[in-house]
Protein backbone atom coordinates (compact mmCIF):
# COMPACT_ATOMS: atom_id res chain seq x y z
CA UNK A 1 0.00 0.00 0.00
CA UNK A 2 1.06 3.41 -1.00
CA UNK A 3 0.47 6.08 1.64
CA UNK A 4 0.41 9.50 -0.45
CA UNK A 5 -0.11 13.24 1.51
CA UNK A 6 -1.18 15.86 -0.25
CA UNK A 7 -0.38 19.61 1.38
CA UNK A 8 -2.17 22.35 0.74
CA UNK A 9 0.23 25.38 1.83
CA UNK A 10 -2.77 28.02 1.45
CA UNK A 11 -5.17 26.04 4.09
CA UNK A 12 -5.52 27.66 7.62
CA UNK A 13 -4.00 30.84 8.39
CA UNK A 14 -0.44 29.72 8.70
CA UNK A 15 0.70 27.51 6.50
CA UNK A 16 2.19 24.60 8.79
CA UNK A 17 2.97 22.02 5.88
CA UNK A 18 7.06 21.98 6.70
CA UNK A 19 5.72 20.80 10.17
CA UNK A 20 3.27 18.55 8.54
CA UNK A 21 5.77 16.93 6.56
CA UNK A 22 8.11 16.22 9.53
CA UNK A 23 5.46 14.73 11.04
CA UNK A 24 5.08 12.37 8.31
CA UNK A 25 8.28 11.71 7.76
CA UNK A 26 9.12 10.27 11.46
CA UNK A 27 6.49 8.16 11.12
CA UNK A 28 6.22 6.62 7.75
CA UNK A 29 9.89 7.20 6.36
CA UNK A 30 10.86 7.49 2.93
CA UNK A 31 7.53 5.34 1.50
CA UNK A 32 5.37 8.11 2.38
CA UNK A 33 5.16 10.47 -1.00
CA UNK A 34 4.12 14.06 -0.04
CA UNK A 35 2.20 16.26 -2.77
CA UNK A 36 2.38 20.01 -3.13
CA UNK A 37 -0.59 21.75 -4.21
CA UNK A 38 0.24 24.41 -6.31
CA UNK A 39 -3.44 26.60 -6.52
CA UNK A 40 -7.13 25.69 -6.95
CA UNK A 41 -7.62 22.62 -8.97
CA UNK A 42 -4.41 20.92 -8.75
CA UNK A 43 -5.24 18.59 -5.76
CA UNK A 44 -7.79 16.64 -7.93
CA UNK A 45 -5.33 16.70 -11.34
CA UNK A 46 -2.22 15.14 -8.75
CA UNK A 47 -4.91 12.49 -7.77
CA UNK A 48 -6.75 11.71 -10.95
CA UNK A 49 -3.30 11.50 -12.41
CA UNK A 50 -1.45 9.45 -9.95
CA UNK A 51 -4.24 7.13 -9.85
CA UNK A 52 -4.50 6.53 -13.33
CA UNK A 53 -0.49 5.89 -13.34
CA UNK A 54 -0.36 3.75 -9.95
CA UNK A 55 -2.56 1.09 -10.72
CA UNK A 56 -0.82 -1.77 -9.54
CA UNK A 57 -1.10 -1.28 -5.82
CA UNK A 58 -3.43 -0.22 -3.06
CA UNK A 59 -3.38 3.63 -2.84
CA UNK A 60 -4.57 5.63 0.37
CA UNK A 61 -4.12 9.76 -0.22
CA UNK A 62 -4.89 11.54 2.41
CA UNK A 63 -5.71 15.84 2.02
CA UNK A 64 -3.64 17.85 4.24
CA UNK A 65 -5.90 20.97 4.71
CA UNK A 66 -9.17 22.14 4.87
CA UNK A 67 -12.73 20.77 3.49
CA UNK A 68 -11.83 22.33 0.07
CA UNK A 69 -8.61 20.44 -0.04
CA UNK A 70 -10.39 17.19 0.94
CA UNK A 71 -13.24 17.80 -1.72
CA UNK A 72 -10.69 18.16 -4.58
CA UNK A 73 -8.68 15.14 -3.53
CA UNK A 74 -12.04 13.45 -3.12
CA UNK A 75 -13.00 14.43 -6.80
CA UNK A 76 -9.66 12.87 -7.99
CA UNK A 77 -10.17 10.00 -6.55
CA UNK A 78 -13.64 9.23 -7.43
CA UNK A 79 -14.16 6.05 -10.05
CA UNK A 80 -10.79 4.50 -8.67
CA UNK A 81 -11.64 1.04 -6.95
CA UNK A 82 -7.83 0.92 -5.56
CA UNK A 83 -8.31 4.21 -4.08
CA UNK A 84 -8.92 5.37 -0.36
CA UNK A 85 -9.38 8.89 0.89
CA UNK A 86 -8.05 10.42 4.47
CA UNK A 87 -7.91 13.11 5.73
CA UNK A 88 -5.74 15.57 7.84
CA UNK A 89 -7.61 18.56 8.99
CA UNK A 90 -5.72 21.96 9.37
CA UNK A 91 -7.37 24.05 7.87
CA UNK A 92 -9.87 27.04 8.92
CA UNK A 93 -13.40 25.43 9.19
CA UNK A 94 -12.53 21.82 9.42
CA UNK A 95 -16.50 20.77 9.38
CA UNK A 96 -16.13 17.04 7.81
CA UNK A 97 -14.56 15.56 11.00
CA UNK A 98 -17.13 17.03 13.36
CA UNK A 99 -19.64 13.44 12.17
CA UNK A 100 -16.76 11.90 14.07
CA UNK A 101 -16.56 10.51 17.42
CA UNK A 102 -12.86 11.37 18.87
CA UNK A 103 -12.21 13.36 15.76
CA UNK A 104 -8.47 14.55 17.21
CA UNK A 105 -7.56 11.10 15.88
CA UNK A 106 -7.50 12.68 12.29
CA UNK A 107 -4.46 14.52 13.22
CA UNK A 108 -2.43 11.42 14.71
CA UNK A 109 0.05 9.80 11.60
CA UNK A 110 -0.15 6.83 13.17
CA UNK A 111 -4.09 6.56 13.82
CA UNK A 112 -4.40 7.32 10.13
CA UNK A 113 -1.96 4.64 8.64
CA UNK A 114 -3.16 1.62 10.54
CA UNK A 115 -6.80 3.47 9.96
CA UNK A 116 -9.57 0.63 8.43
CA UNK A 117 -11.93 2.13 5.50
CA UNK A 118 -15.28 2.07 5.25
CA UNK A 119 -17.24 3.36 2.19
CA UNK A 120 -19.21 6.24 2.17
CA UNK A 121 -21.68 8.72 0.22
CA UNK A 122 -21.23 11.15 -1.87
CA UNK A 123 -23.31 13.85 -3.27
CA UNK A 124 -22.98 15.21 -7.12
CA UNK A 125 -23.82 18.40 -8.09
CA UNK A 126 -24.31 18.77 -11.77
CA UNK A 127 -20.99 18.17 -12.71
CA UNK A 128 -18.82 18.29 -9.23
CA UNK A 129 -18.53 16.11 -6.35
CA UNK A 130 -19.61 17.09 -3.12
CA UNK A 131 -18.55 15.31 0.34
CA UNK A 132 -20.10 17.15 2.95
CA UNK A 133 -22.32 20.14 2.62
CA UNK A 134 -23.75 22.65 -0.77
CA UNK A 135 -25.63 25.75 0.24
CA UNK A 136 -26.99 28.74 -1.27
CA UNK A 137 -28.63 31.86 0.61
CA UNK A 138 -27.71 34.04 3.57
CA UNK A 139 -25.23 31.07 4.30
CA UNK A 140 -23.53 31.10 0.86
CA UNK A 141 -23.11 35.12 0.84
CA UNK A 142 -21.24 34.61 4.59
CA UNK A 143 -18.98 31.24 2.65
CA UNK A 144 -17.94 34.55 0.19
CA UNK A 145 -17.51 37.40 3.46
CA UNK A 146 -15.46 34.25 5.51
CA UNK A 147 -13.17 33.69 2.48
CA UNK A 148 -11.92 37.22 2.57
CA UNK A 149 -11.88 37.98 5.87
CA UNK A 150 -10.29 34.55 7.72
CA UNK A 151 -7.02 35.70 7.32
CA UNK A 152 -7.50 39.03 9.01
CA UNK A 153 -9.31 37.39 12.39
CA UNK A 154 -8.41 35.35 14.34
CA UNK A 155 -9.53 31.04 13.39
CA UNK A 156 -12.73 29.94 13.88
CA UNK A 157 -14.45 33.69 13.99
CA UNK A 158 -14.59 34.29 10.44
CA UNK A 159 -17.65 32.55 10.02
CA UNK A 160 -19.51 34.18 13.09
CA UNK A 161 -18.30 37.72 12.02
CA UNK A 162 -19.09 36.68 8.61
CA UNK A 163 -22.96 36.11 9.68
CA UNK A 164 -22.68 39.58 11.53
CA UNK A 165 -21.86 41.41 8.08
CA UNK A 166 -24.25 39.77 6.03
CA UNK A 167 -27.20 39.82 8.44
CA UNK A 168 -27.34 43.27 7.63
CA UNK A 169 -27.89 43.02 3.82
CA UNK A 170 -30.06 39.76 4.76
CA UNK A 171 -29.67 38.00 1.33
CA UNK A 172 -31.75 35.44 0.41
CA UNK A 173 -33.17 33.34 -2.82
CA UNK A 174 -35.79 32.07 -5.25
CA UNK A 175 -35.75 28.91 -6.04
CA UNK A 176 -37.47 26.14 -6.88
CA UNK A 177 -37.07 22.86 -4.95
CA UNK A 178 -37.65 19.30 -6.62
CA UNK A 179 -37.42 16.32 -4.32
CA UNK A 180 -37.29 12.50 -6.41
CA UNK A 181 -39.45 14.56 -8.79
CA UNK A 182 -41.95 15.92 -6.78
CA UNK A 183 -42.23 19.61 -6.59
CA UNK A 184 -42.22 20.27 -2.65
CA UNK A 185 -41.03 24.21 -2.37
CA UNK A 186 -40.80 27.40 -4.23
CA UNK A 187 -40.40 31.44 -3.50
CA UNK A 188 -37.96 33.42 -1.42
CA UNK A 189 -35.17 32.00 1.09
CA UNK A 190 -33.48 32.81 3.31
CA UNK A 191 -30.95 29.87 2.64
CA UNK A 192 -31.52 25.90 1.87
CA UNK A 193 -28.27 23.55 3.11
CA UNK A 194 -27.99 20.65 1.31
CA UNK A 195 -26.15 17.72 3.29
CA UNK A 196 -24.22 14.49 3.13
CA UNK A 197 -22.95 15.50 6.46
CA UNK A 198 -24.09 17.32 9.49
CA UNK A 199 -22.03 20.53 9.64
CA UNK A 200 -20.48 23.60 8.12
CA UNK A 201 -19.44 27.21 8.71
CA UNK A 202 -16.86 26.01 11.64
CA UNK A 203 -19.50 24.00 13.59
CA UNK A 204 -22.82 25.81 12.61
CA UNK A 205 -24.98 22.00 12.66
CA UNK A 206 -27.97 22.69 10.24
CA UNK A 207 -28.91 19.01 9.11
CA UNK A 208 -28.08 17.22 13.11
CA UNK A 209 -29.57 13.86 11.79
CA UNK A 210 -27.99 13.75 8.35
CA UNK A 211 -25.43 10.26 7.97
CA UNK A 212 -22.66 9.81 5.30
CA UNK A 213 -23.63 6.55 4.67
CA UNK A 214 -27.34 5.96 4.76
CA UNK A 215 -28.02 6.74 0.84
CA UNK A 216 -29.99 10.15 1.31
CA UNK A 217 -29.08 13.66 1.54
CA UNK A 218 -30.82 15.94 4.25
CA UNK A 219 -32.34 19.29 2.86
CA UNK A 220 -32.98 22.00 4.85
CA UNK A 221 -34.80 25.49 4.04
CA UNK A 222 -35.64 28.17 6.32
CA UNK A 223 -37.81 31.22 4.93
CA UNK A 224 -37.00 34.74 4.50
CA UNK A 225 -37.72 35.91 8.30
CA UNK A 226 -37.47 39.11 9.99
CA UNK A 227 -33.79 39.87 11.18
CA UNK A 228 -35.37 39.96 14.48
CA UNK A 229 -36.63 36.38 13.75
CA UNK A 230 -33.16 35.09 12.50
CA UNK A 231 -31.44 36.66 15.30
CA UNK A 232 -33.41 34.41 17.53
CA UNK A 233 -33.09 31.47 15.71
CA UNK A 234 -29.48 31.51 14.69
CA UNK A 235 -27.83 30.31 18.26
CA UNK A 236 -30.48 27.22 17.88
CA UNK A 237 -29.68 26.66 14.12
CA UNK A 238 -25.71 26.36 15.62
CA UNK A 239 -26.38 23.98 18.06
CA UNK A 240 -28.47 21.55 15.78
CA UNK A 241 -31.91 22.32 17.75
CA UNK A 242 -33.73 24.92 15.39
CA UNK A 243 -36.01 21.56 14.67
CA UNK A 244 -38.76 21.95 16.63
CA UNK A 245 -42.61 21.74 16.31
CA UNK A 246 -42.57 25.33 16.99
CA UNK A 247 -40.24 26.58 14.59
CA UNK A 248 -42.02 24.34 11.43
CA UNK A 249 -43.94 26.69 9.49
CA UNK A 250 -40.43 28.71 8.94
CA UNK A 251 -38.10 25.79 8.81
CA UNK A 252 -38.58 22.71 6.58
CA UNK A 253 -36.14 19.54 6.70
CA UNK A 254 -36.68 16.39 4.22
CA UNK A 255 -34.58 13.75 2.90
CA UNK A 256 -33.97 12.66 -0.49
CA UNK A 257 -32.04 10.77 -3.20
CA UNK A 258 -32.38 13.15 -6.02
CA UNK A 259 -32.88 17.23 -5.53
CA UNK A 260 -33.36 19.99 -8.18
CA UNK A 261 -33.27 23.67 -7.26
CA UNK A 262 -34.01 26.04 -9.71
CA UNK A 263 -33.20 29.82 -9.63
CA UNK A 264 -34.36 32.71 -11.79
CA UNK A 265 -30.99 33.67 -12.82
CA UNK A 266 -27.00 32.37 -12.14
CA UNK A 267 -26.25 33.18 -8.30
CA UNK A 268 -23.64 31.48 -5.44
CA UNK A 269 -23.57 28.07 -4.26
CA UNK A 270 -20.79 26.91 -1.87
CA UNK A 271 -19.99 23.54 -3.04
CA UNK A 272 -17.93 22.20 0.47
CA UNK A 273 -16.91 25.92 0.80
CA UNK A 274 -16.21 26.59 -3.72
CA UNK A 275 -18.24 29.03 -4.91
CA UNK A 276 -19.52 28.94 -8.50
CA UNK A 277 -22.50 30.32 -10.07
CA UNK A 278 -25.30 28.50 -10.71
CA UNK A 279 -28.82 28.90 -12.60
CA UNK A 280 -29.76 24.88 -12.21
CA UNK A 281 -28.11 22.61 -9.35
CA UNK A 282 -29.28 18.91 -9.85
CA UNK A 283 -27.69 16.70 -6.85
CA UNK A 284 -27.82 12.68 -6.76
CA UNK A 285 -26.95 10.65 -3.96
CA UNK A 286 -23.66 8.28 -4.89
CA UNK A 287 -24.20 5.26 -1.91
CA UNK A 288 -20.97 4.29 -1.02
CA UNK A 289 -18.91 5.75 -3.84
CA UNK A 290 -15.94 6.47 -1.55
CA UNK A 291 -13.43 4.66 0.44
CA UNK A 292 -12.95 6.71 3.44
CA UNK A 293 -9.37 5.98 5.99
CA UNK A 294 -10.92 6.21 9.27
CA UNK A 295 -8.57 6.57 12.23
CA UNK A 296 -8.40 4.05 14.87
CA UNK A 297 -9.96 5.52 17.70
CA UNK A 298 -12.61 7.68 15.36
CA UNK A 299 -16.33 6.55 14.62
CA UNK A 300 -19.27 7.84 13.00
CA UNK A 301 -21.84 10.03 14.61
CA UNK A 302 -24.49 8.06 12.69
CA UNK A 303 -23.23 4.68 12.22
CA UNK A 304 -25.12 3.19 9.46
CA UNK A 305 -23.81 -0.65 11.01
CA UNK A 306 -20.21 0.25 9.49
Amino acid sequence: MQHIFVLNPAAGQTDTTATLAQKIQATLGRSAVIYYTKGIGDATAFVRKYAQTHTEDSLRFYACGGDGTFSEVVGGAVGFSHVAVGLIPVGTGNDFVRNFKSSESFLSIDCQRDGKEIPIDLLRCNDRYCVNMLNTGFDCEVVAKMQEIKRRVPAGMAYALGVVIELIKKPCATMTVYADGELVDSGKRLLCAVGNGSFYGGGYHPLPDASLSDGYMDICLVKNVSRPRFVTLIGKYKKGTHIVPKTKKIIRVLRCRKLLLEFPEARRVSIDGELIMLDRCEVEVLPAALRLVLPVGCAMLHDEGL
